[in-house]
């Protein structure tokens, strides 16, 4: 077969599957590399989680500690977000007066919410969450307060 042929054979069958469906092409042909990284972000979070567990579980026995927790969390969500590529842009519309209250809800509509609502608000907030976590024995202990 020369290069014309080859080249000929290429864009036909390109052509088929273009006028098919291009957007499935692509999925199939990014799927490796999105596992891979989806790979890496969970090796990532799980491995960072019991890193920093055990300070985690001595700091939270004291409610005196509770800001050490609140800027120990601050670090993690860098180290889980950093590694794998992941860089943000905080866009400041506005000043958090630390001695109003504030409710901020994030969507959840993925993984990166928990970790960026801990980069982006600078002062000291709670969390809250389903009570249902109190039932896992590794997440029991940052429900609790």
């Amino acid at each position: 077969m020369n290069v014309r042929c080859l080249y000929l054979f290429w864009m036909t069958t390109f052509a088929i599957i273009k006028l098919k469906n291009p957007q499935k092409l692509v999925k199939y042909l990014l799927f490796p590399f999105q596992w891979l990284w989806r790979s890496l972000f969970f090796a990532n979070a799980v491995i960072t989680f019991f890193v920093f567990f055990p300070i985690f579980y001595i700091l939270l026995r004291s409610k005196s500690w509770f800001k050490h927790v609140f800027t120990l969390k601050k670090i993690w969500a860098h180290l889980i977000i950093w590694p794998v590529g992941i860089f943000y842009k905080i866009e400041k519309r506005g000043k958090i007066d630390p001695n109003q209250s504030y409710v901020f809800c994030p969507n959840h509509t993925s993984y990166l919410d928990i970790m960026l609502i801990y980069i982006a608000i600078p002062v000291y907030f709670h969390t809250m969450g389903k009570a249902e976590l109190r039932r896992v024995p590794l997440f029991r202990h940052f429900s609790t307060g």
